[in-house]
């Protein structure tokens, strides 16, 4: 984006409603637009109010993933999968900020083994019963 003085910056422009109407679509602009890699601009799919109505009526990723859930699963198991999602969630969320406050890349490895120490820590509760209720329980 060029600023007033004809300098280049970098940030977010705000444009009046339809400023893409008034881009020059001729035969020797449509090609510039895609040697600069901004042809997208041409397109009213692009812009803000085409995300925001996609969003409003498409349903959320929330909404369809509890459909399907309680589509197969009881609502015990419905609680024991958000459960272990919430769980899932803060450890790993845990597990990364180590990195972010180090200000270190994480590796394919890092993850391998953050998921494979999750994976000993459910065999270990499975082991020892912790955790596990009574085969009696129906909750």
């Amino acid at each position: 984006m060029l600023g007033s003085s004809g300098q280049e910056r970098a940030g977010a422009g705000f444009f009046a409603g339809g400023w893409r109407a008034q881009l020059c679509q001729c035969t020797a602009c449509v090609p510039l637009y895609a040697s600069l890699g901004v042809s997208h601009l041409l397109s009213e799919e692009d812009s803000v109010a085409a995300y925001e109505g996609r969003g409003q009526t498409q349903p959320s990723t929330h909404d369809a993933a509890m459909a399907a859930l309680s589509s197969v699963l009881d609502r015990t198991q419905q609680v024991e999968v958000i459960h272990g999602y919430s769980e899932l969630k803060s450890e790993l969320t845990d597990f990364l900020q180590g990195f972010a406050a180090g200000n270190k890349v994480v590796s394919k490895r890092d993850i391998e083994g953050f998921f494979e120490g999750m994976q000993a820590r459910k065999r270990q509760r499975l082991e020892t019963g912790k955790g596990v209720p009574p085969a009696h329980c129906h909750y």
